[in-house]
């Protein structure tokens, strides 16, 4: 099959491109520099830019909804009604992506408990 849109794929491209806007606090210790720890909102800021950079084009959206099947046009966050394919896609990413921030955050959680 051609082109195909992998949720994990996307998830993991997400990470490396955080890495490389803010760094990583292993990497900044390696170089002898102090690592600035960015905050929520300009994580926050990012990733829906990223985000939206991946839902510009209808192609792509329609590649993003095939990956998650979604039943409706209902949006996650809102219970709304998605009022294209352009919408629908963004908000499916961006619930996938806060699913894994949510997992990381209680993971982290866990093991400074």
């Amino acid at each position: 099959m051609a082109n195909r849109f992998n949720k994990y794929k996307f998830l993991d491209e997400l990470k490396e491109h955080l890495t490389d806007e803010f760094g990583c606090p292993h990497c900044a210790a390696e170089n002898g520099e102090e690592y600035v720890e960015p905050t929520d909102d300009q994580i926050e800021d990012y990733v829906i830019s990223y985000i939206g950079d991946q839902t510009i084009y209808y192609y792509n959206c329609w590649l993003i909804c095939l990956e998650f099947q979604p039943n409706d046009f209902i949006i996650p966050y809102t219970g709304n009604k998605a009022k294209d394919i352009n919408e629908l896609a963004f908000y499916l990413l961006l619930d996938f992506v806060m699913q894994d921030i949510r997992t990381f955050t209680i993971e982290k959680a866990k093991t400074l408990n």
